[in-house]
Parts: structure tokens; C-alpha cells; sequence
């Protein structure tokens, strides 16, 4: 029995020498430099398009509303200012809750976990997976602040829509700026890291208001705001931007001008990910109503001219002769 608990505990052993060998350093986050987008602004400084390979604009947490960032830490990981990376109580909490609703309403990974798993590992399913990731979210949190490792996570998240990052997902969604977002935007945008997609106000409005309420609620329960606080932002109006116009669709003609310009002087790789700001001389407001005064003058003149009836109708095999023929006739 001696023997056999001896070699179970030094294959434990060279197993866990394995994986600590494997795993990757950790020192490349002490320096986190990620792919950035270049933003085209208007005269006015409003945003009218992006050229990026990861849609992200970088943000200081000292820049954003602290009610985001709390948001943000109720939902996806409550305990991240008390725990040194890994929590497992609320591991054991998210697999109850999950149990009792019979779906998956919550997740077991620290907000640090979800930072070495984005940066640091492969997206395989794997325990070896989950065993690196454990040991890595240990060290990231013994090497690094509270506040990088939530500087990180805000600029590093995918938000859906090819947002990543809260500044990014702000502009995406709401037209604004993460800092001019209030309490019903900013828990919106925090119900979506667990299903960016699912809970896309894009996608299914039903759904996000559903998720944003739970954000609203976790943020009771953790004392971030009050009953009544949570039940205004959730009656708040929220006003979404027009998908197509976070694409650069105010002014498409000009994002294309900007883009050749950049890539001949500046090359496509470096530009879709360096981050520059390009201000042009295009003022937004005045190219947003032209673009509408167009669309409804071609709507006018459709109305106008619409097809209603045909003439008559040319019963089969009585029009030939009426079109020119192309190849041998069929039939």
C-alpha cells in the first residue's frame, strides 16, 4: 500500500513538473501591448470608422466610471479584489447556481483566469488546459497589481461586433465614449463577455435587458448600489447606434481615401494594428444629413415611379422570337 501511494504521488509529482515547465512567462503582460485600431474622426472629433485587425481603443480604468468597472468585477467575478487569482468559492457557487437553473448563468473563472486564458493559453477544452491556467492566474496575481490586471482585462475582452475592450464595445453599441456611459449602458456591456453574441442588444434586445438585469442585480447584492438605484438604470431609455454606421457607414467613400492613403505610406499590417487617430476635415452632422436627404430623395422618386402591374403576360413558349437567342433553342 506504502508503494503503491509512493508512485502515485511521484507521478503526481513529475506531472506537476511537467505542466510548470510548460507554461508559459508571464512577464510579456508586464508589458501589454495589443493590436490597436486606427480610429478616423470627424472634424467634430465623432468617430467614423475604424481599420483594425482587433477592434480596440485602450483605456485607463482611472479613466472609466466606477460604477463600470464594479459592474464589470459583480458580474463576472465578485470576490477579484479579496482572492489571489483563483476563488473557489465561487467556483462551488457557479456550479450550484448553474445546477439549480439548469443551464450555464454563471461561470467559475476569475476575471484573472480570463486574462491568462485570452493571452496566454490555447482556447482548447482540456484539464492540463484548466491546471495552467489555475497556475498562471496564481502568479499573474502574486506579479501584478489589482488595477493592471483589471487595466488588462476592460482593453483585452471581446464584446461582440468585433469589439474588444470596453472603449471600443462603448463606441460599438452606444456611439459614446466608455467614460460618458451611465449605469444602464455600462451594465449592459457587462452582461456580455459570458455570450457576446447571445446577448448582443444588436441581436436579441430581450435578451440583453435580461442580462443587463442581472448585472443590475448582482450589483445589489454585492452593496455596489441600492434597490431603487438598480430599478431606475433598469427603466432607463437606452439608445443604440445604427450598426452599420459603427462601421464607417456616415461616410464610407472617405474611410476608403483614408485607408489607401495610410497603407501606401504606412503598410496595411502595421495600420491595423498601431493605433493611430486620424483626424479629417469631414464634419459629421453635415454628412449624416446628406446622406439621409439622398436616401430619401431615391425613396421619393421610387414612390413616384414604382412598377405596379405588368402590360400583359406572355403565356410559355409564345415569346420566342420576342428575345435574342442565345445557343441552340431548348425544347
Amino acid at each position: 500500500m506504502a508503494a503503491f501511494s509512493g508512485a502515485v504521488f511521484t507521478v503526481a509529482g513529475l506531472y506537476y513538473f511537467y505542466l510548470i515547465y510548460q507554461l508559459p512567462d508571464i512577464r510579456s503582460l508586464q508589458d501589454y501591448q495589443p493590436p490597436l485600431a486606427t480610429q478616423i474622426l470627424s472634424a467634430e472629433g465623432d468617430s467614423l470608422g475604424f481599420l483594425y485587425k482587433e477592434k480596440r481603443i485602450l483605456v485607463a480604468p482611472t479613466e472609466l466610471p466606477p460604477q463600470l468597472i464594479q459592474s464589470f468585477i459583480a458580474s463576472e467575478d465578485s470576490r477579484f479584489l479579496q482572492h489571489g487569482g483563483l476563488d473557489f468559492l465561487s467556483i462551488l457557487r457557479a456550479v450550484w447556481k448553474n445546477l439549480w437553473a439548469g443551464e450555464i448563468v454563471q461561470g467559475g473563472s476569475t476575471i484573472t483566469q480570463q486574462v491568462t486564458k485570452s493571452l496566454l493559453l490555447s482556447p482548447e477544452k482540456s484539464f492540463s488546459r484548466k491546471i495552467k491556467e489555475a497556475f498562471l492566474a496564481y502568479r499573474l496575481d502574486q506579479n501584478l497589481s489589482k488595477r493592471d490586471i483589471l487595466f488588462i482585462y476592460l482593453n483585452q475582452i471581446y464584446l461582440g461586433h468585433g469589439a474588444y475592450g470596453v472603449e471600443a464595445a462603448a463606441q460599438t453599441y452606444f456611439g459614446k465614449k466608455s467614460k460618458e456611459l451611465n449605469l444602464a449602458e455600462g451594465a449592459m456591456l457587462a452582461g456580455l463577455p459570458q455570450a457576446p453574441s447571445r446577448y448582443s442588444p444588436f441581436m436579441n434586445f430581450q435578451r440583453a435587458k435580461e442580462r443587463q438585469r442581472y448585472v443590475l442585480k448582482r450589483m445589489v447584492e454585492e452593496g455596489y448600489l441600492s434597490s431603487w438605484e438598480a430599478q431606475t438604470a433598469e427603466q432607463l431609455p437606452l439608445y443604440l447606434t445604427r450598426e452599420s454606421d459603427s462601421q464607417g457607414a456616415v461616410a464610407p467613400h472617405l474611410n476608403d481615401m483614408v485607408r489607401k492613403f495610410l497603407y501606401q505610406n504606412f503598410g496595411s499590417d502595421f495600420v491595423l494594428q498601431a493605433g493611430f487617430t486620424v483626424w479629417t476635415t469631414i464634419e459629421a452632422g453635415f454628412q449624416k444629413a446628406a446622406r439621409e436627404a439622398v436616401e430619401n430623395g431615391t425613396r421619393a422618386v421610387y414612390l413616384r415611379h414604382v412598377f405596379s402591374n405588368p402590360l400583359r403576360q406572355i403565356p410559355p413558349r409564345q415569346d420566342r422570337g420576342l428575345l435574342p437567342t442565345v445557343g441552340p433553342p431548348v425544347g
